[in-house]
């Protein structure tokens, strides 16, 4: 949301997408000072996988913010939506939010395979993937 006049639209659409099951937003706010940090969001796909995506601002970086939204956003995918297997993608470049996703226990993974003729099939070399499998205990 780029400013206040927007935000009551971003947040019905939000409210909408949780609702029925297609995006979950969460928002990453200190607990002490209630400023907002950052959000994370899980989408459920196909074939009981869903994806992960976090961003925080600039200054909250490397204070550990991103890790516990990440275990807390892990555990509701595994056990409120039913996941069996959470996906990130990182960008090549992005080594901070690489280190986020391997610290909660997600394994890198080779991108499946594209025909030439795909749109962008070169910018499949600029991401990193990242899979985290529901465990037999259901976390």
């Amino acid at each position: 949301v780029s400013d206040a006049i927007g935000a009551p639209a971003a947040l019905a659409t939000f409210a909408a997408d949780w609702h029925s099951g297609r995006f979950y937003v969460l928002g990453i706010w200190h607990r002490e000072t209630r400023a907002y940090l950052g959000d994370i969001c899980l989408m459920p796909q196909t074939g009981g996988q869903a994806e992960i995506g976090y961003y925080l601002a600039r200054e909250a970086e490397g204070q550990g913010y991103a890790r516990e939204a990440l275990g807390a956003v892990c555990q509701f995918g595994f056990e409120m939506v039913r996941a069996q297997r959470l996906l990130i993608r990182c960008f090549a470049d992005n080594t901070r939010g690489q280190a986020v996703a391997l610290a909660a226990g997600f394994r890198p993974e080779t991108p499946p395979a594209r025909f030439a003729w795909f749109r962008n099939a070169d910018a499949v070399s600029l991401i990193r993937r990242f899979v985290r499998e529901r465990a037999q205990n259901g976390r």
